[in-house]
């Protein structure tokens, strides 16, 4: 019952990073998630395990697989930094991260 209290709003705010509009957020939460359920989930009891399944990790999945499925296939050209001499500077943005639906693809 403690465990329950303490972990399942732990895992919960863990959850909701895992569909954070940022890649870099949404990719570490989802690591930290994991590997938390990975290496301490043999401590588990099998209620909270069952809980983690079904309140956590399967809608984990559908809202994931969601918003992959409705993201942007639009390539982006980057994000203005600034100006230097007159001219814009941009960030430059690897080809393989270059569209939303490529920085979902990351997560699942």
């Amino acid at each position: 019952l403690v465990a329950e209290l303490l972990l399942l709003p732990l895992f919960n705010a863990l959850k909701d990073l895992c569909s954070d509009d940022r890649p870099e957020v949404r990719n570490s939460g989802l690591r930290t998630l994991l590997s938390t359920l990975v290496s301490h989930g043999g401590k588990l009891p099998p209620g909270l395990w069952r809980r983690c399944l079904w309140e956590i990790l399967f809608p984990l999945l559908d809202t994931v697989r969601s918003l992959a499925a409705s993201s942007s296939k639009e390539e982006s050209v980057g994000t203005q930094l600034g100006r230097e001499k007159g001219r814009a500077v941009m960030m430059l943005i690897h080809h393989s991260r270059n569209t939303e639906q490529k920085q979902w693809d990351e997560t699942l």
